[in-house]
Protein backbone atom coordinates (compact mmCIF):
# COMPACT_ATOMS: atom_id res chain seq x y z
CA UNK A 1 0.00 0.00 0.00
CA UNK A 2 2.58 2.21 1.03
CA UNK A 3 4.96 1.30 -1.53
CA UNK A 4 7.48 0.43 1.11
CA UNK A 5 8.64 -3.29 2.16
CA UNK A 6 9.94 -2.47 4.96
CA UNK A 7 6.71 -0.86 6.19
CA UNK A 8 4.37 -3.38 8.38
CA UNK A 9 2.02 -2.82 10.90
CA UNK A 10 4.49 -2.68 14.20
CA UNK A 11 6.24 -0.14 12.67
CA UNK A 12 3.63 2.15 11.20
CA UNK A 13 2.49 2.52 15.07
CA UNK A 14 -0.92 0.62 13.94
CA UNK A 15 -0.44 -2.33 16.74
CA UNK A 16 0.75 0.29 18.82
CA UNK A 17 -2.70 2.28 18.13
CA UNK A 18 -4.75 -0.65 18.78
CA UNK A 19 -2.77 -1.67 21.68
CA UNK A 20 -3.10 1.75 23.50
CA UNK A 21 -7.00 1.78 23.10
CA UNK A 22 -7.05 -1.96 24.63
CA UNK A 23 -5.42 -0.69 27.91
CA UNK A 24 -7.20 2.37 28.01
CA UNK A 25 -10.04 0.26 28.40
CA UNK A 26 -9.10 -2.68 30.68
CA UNK A 27 -7.92 0.32 33.09
CA UNK A 28 -11.37 1.65 32.75
CA UNK A 29 -13.19 -1.72 33.42
CA UNK A 30 -15.06 -1.35 30.21
CA UNK A 31 -17.23 -4.61 29.11
CA UNK A 32 -14.92 -7.55 27.84
CA UNK A 33 -17.06 -8.32 25.00
CA UNK A 34 -16.66 -4.41 23.54
CA UNK A 35 -12.66 -4.62 23.69
CA UNK A 36 -11.78 -6.95 20.07
CA UNK A 37 -14.42 -4.50 18.59
CA UNK A 38 -13.31 -1.39 19.83
CA UNK A 39 -9.16 -2.59 19.25
CA UNK A 40 -10.12 -2.74 15.49
CA UNK A 41 -11.83 0.29 15.02
CA UNK A 42 -8.71 2.30 16.74
CA UNK A 43 -6.38 -0.20 13.84
CA UNK A 44 -8.69 1.30 11.16
CA UNK A 45 -8.41 4.90 12.53
CA UNK A 46 -4.77 4.89 13.13
CA UNK A 47 -4.47 3.13 9.33
CA UNK A 48 -6.26 5.98 7.85
CA UNK A 49 -3.91 8.87 9.78
CA UNK A 50 -1.01 7.36 8.94
CA UNK A 51 -2.22 6.51 5.23
CA UNK A 52 -3.07 10.90 5.16
CA UNK A 53 0.48 11.55 6.42
CA UNK A 54 1.12 9.49 3.70
CA UNK A 55 -0.36 10.47 1.18
CA UNK A 56 -0.25 14.36 2.28
CA UNK A 57 3.40 14.68 2.11
CA UNK A 58 3.99 13.10 -1.13
CA UNK A 59 1.15 15.44 -2.52
CA UNK A 60 3.19 18.33 -1.94
CA UNK A 61 6.59 16.65 -2.84
CA UNK A 62 5.71 16.27 -6.32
Amino acid sequence: MLLNSLSDLFILGISAGAGLIVIIMIVLQVIPIAIPFTAWLRAILTSAIVFDFYYSYFSQSC
